[in-house]
Order: C-alpha cells, then sequence, then structure tokens
C-alpha cells in the first residue's frame, strides 16, 4: 500500500472539516464542547475564505450580546480580552 506524500488538496480538508464538524454537532461533548465547535468553524471558514464573513457574525453576536462562554473571552478580533485569575 502506498501512503500519499505531501499536503493534502483543499478539497479533501474541507470534507474532512464538514466530516467533523458534522459529527461534533451531533455528539458535541464527545468532541470537547462549545471549545471544539468553535475551532472548527473557525477553520473552516477559514478553508473556504469565509472568515471575513464569520468575523462579521462575531461582531454582530457580540453587539447584540449573544456571547457564548468562548466568544466572552475573545474580542470580535479573536484576541482575549481577559485571562483567568487564580485566587490564592
Amino acid at each position: 500500500m502506498t501512503v500519499p506524500s505531501g499536503p493534502r488538496s483543499a478539497t479533501e480538508i474541507r470534507d474532512y472539516l464538514i466530516g467533523q464538524l458534522n459529527s461534533a454537532l451531533r455528539r458535541p461533548g464527545m468532541f470537547g464542547g462549545e471549545t471544539a465547535l468553535r475551532l472548527l468553524l473557525d477553520h473552516l471558514v477559514y478553508a473556504e475564505h469565509q472568515d471575513q464573513a464569520w468575523e462579521q457574525e462575531r461582531q454582530a453576536m457580540a453587539s447584540r450580546g449573544a456571547f457564548t462562554s468562548t466568544l466572552s473571552r475573545w474580542s470580535p478580533s479573536g484576541t482575549p480580552t481577559s485571562t483567568l485569575s487564580s485566587t490564592a
């Protein structure tokens, strides 16, 4: 059996991400919950050149106060807005 070398095609990557997202939506707990969904969406929209549209949607959700536990820790540009502090 010959293993192909080199990077996978864009179509293969997109199909893989769609399959993973589909599985994660059906069983989010098995994939890591909301964080896994967010990562899969981020990667898929990047692969599909829709990252700017996704960023605009995230900003619209933030402006409506539709934060989730993941989105609330991140600014619309994708950078952390705060860090978790430990109490001593």
